[in-house]
């Protein structure tokens, strides 16, 4: 990829490119609503998991729930691609953000239902609603992170967690998987690199893949704005591979200028994710 100097407003273009940007950029993996062996306000967490190929940066994103909860972090929390993050209360194991104390606390309703929403610039990253009367002591878990509808879940497919886990201070267990896989079945198509390059008056795309399971084919987005994005090609996935295998993509018909590009990776099931952006 070439050396560019960016304008400041290209550099901010980028700078927000950090942040979630698509609904189902994240999905809401797990939550806690009703713990048992700390009170509430110590123990329940809300777990988001990365759909994406890029790191996602909580920092101007707003978590909430249809009541008092309303988490808005103002320092970068960075979720990794294919990562579990954590944002929870002071007792909360392996948290990434811990939400303080008072005003208000941390609270989800926990036996009249809930609605949790994350916001991202203003636009609905993620959602799930639950009913009343939550599991006591049991963290409710998402079945597979490609069970969702651009970010929105279902309380069908939460189910409770089996995995015993130790609050901080406590001797006792709960069960939950905190800024864990647990019974979440994750999309295993490992990205290894994502490249472009000039190539005369086209553009050359590269990737490489770890491992592929149940991949149907990748979709190369192009942008002359950084978006929307528009598909300019498509080339089949492996389907189910444990070897590292490569792609590439020639696109022929740049815009002078910048030119922005990501890939769509697509599951035979039509659940997708999105790689980082990247501009030649």
């Amino acid at each position: 990829m070439k050396n560019l100097i960016l304008s400041p407003l290209t550099l901010l273009s980028f700078i927000q490119l950090l942040s979630a940007q698509l609904p189902g950029d994240l999905v809401i993996s797990e939550y806690m609503a009703n713990s048992e062996e700390v009170p509430d306000d110590q123990g329940e967490y809300i777990e988001l998991y990365n759909t994406t190929f890029y790191a996602v940066n909580l920092n101007g994103c707003v978590i909430q729930d249809a009541s008092a909860l309303y988490i808005a972090p103002s320092t970068d929390v960075y979720i990794q691609p294919g990562e579990f993050a954590v944002v929870g209360a002071s007792a909360v194991p392996y948290a990434h953000y811990y939400y303080p104390a008072s005003p208000p606390p941390f609270s989800l309703n926990n036996t009249g239902g809930d609605q949790i929403t994350v916001t991202c610039g203003g636009t609905l990253i993620a959602a799930t609603s639950y009913s009343a009367n939550q599991p006591l002591g049991s963290s409710m878990e998402l079945a597979a992170t490609y069970l969702h509808n651009n970010g929105v879940t279902q309380e069908g497919h939460y189910g409770p967690s089996s995995t015993p886990f130790r609050y901080n201070g406590v001797n006792g267990n709960d069960y939950g998987s905190p800024g864990h896989a647990g019974n979440t079945f994750v999309l295993p198509v490992e990205l290894d690199r994502f490249e472009a390059k000039v190539a005369g008056r086209q553009v050359l795309l590269s990737w490489s893949t770890l491992t592929e399971q149940n991949n149907s084919h990748f979709v190369v987005e192009h942008s002359t704005d950084g978006q929307p994005f528009l598909p300019v090609g498509r080339l089949s996935g492996a389907g189910n591979s444990q070897e590292a295998r490569k792609y590439e993509f020639m696109h022929q018909d740049p815009e002078p200028g910048l030119n922005y590009y990501r890939l769509q990776q697509v599951d035979f099931d039509g659940a997708s994710s999105h790689s980082e952006i990247l501009s030649v």
